[in-house]
């Protein structure tokens, strides 16, 4: 599973980290922040509750997904 994937699943069960995803995205609300910008405040996020991003783990990969990373993605693993 990849560390972004992780962090996902970690958020689904951390009403914290959840909050913060939520009041990330409601701050962009209407907005058109650049790709740089998103993937800073998700580095920053996930820091603050002791997990270890990198720019690198948001890039899309063009490989399959894994069955569990699959089933996270298909069955709302994405919380913001």
């Amino acid at each position: 599973m990849s560390k972004l994937a992780e962090f996902y699943r970690k958020a689904e069960s951390d009403p914290a980290l959840k909050a913060d995803l939520k009041a990330a995205k409601k701050r962009y609300e209407g907005q058109s922040p650049d790709q740089a910008t998103i993937v800073a405040g998700g580095i920053a996020i996930a820091a603050k509750h002791g997990v270890t991003l990198e720019a690198a783990d948001f890039e899309v990969k063009r490989s399959k997904l894994d069955e569990e990373e699959l089933r996270a993605l298909v069955g709302g693993g994405c919380v913001v």
